[in-house]
């Protein structure tokens, strides 16, 4: 059976916005993470992130991917992840959730 040309958009346009949600809450969670912080905390949860040569620093390691310097440094990271996000999620979603999380184990711990 043969899947018409409408049907095959349609899949494509389903995946596509898939993709985009998927992206859009990580980077708005960064946002909205950096916006308190900036606002309410005036920068201070930086304080959560990895504290190098701490134990108690280590426990951080899955905070860190969130907290960021500044709106700079966030703003930096943002076309990035989205564009590396998308290029890992082309293939499989359950790629990015791995490359997501082994990004941010392995880059804490080193």
């Amino acid at each position: 059976m043969q899947i018409n040309n409408n049907q095959h958009v349609e899949r494509v346009k389903r995946t596509l916005i898939g993709h985009a949600l998927i992206l859009a809450v990580f980077v708005g969670i960064m946002w909205v993470v950096e916006i308190i912080d900036l606002v309410l905390f005036a920068q201070n949860l930086d304080w959560l992130g990895i504290r190098p040569r701490t134990f108690i620093g280590l426990r951080n390691i899955a905070l860190s991917p969130f907290l960021h310097v500044g709106p700079g440094h966030l703003l930096a990271n943002t076309l990035p992840f989205i564009v590396l996000g998308w290029l890992v999620m082309v293939r499989r979603v359950s790629d990015f959730a791995v490359v997501v999380i082994t990004a941010g184990l392995i880059s804490g711990l080193g």
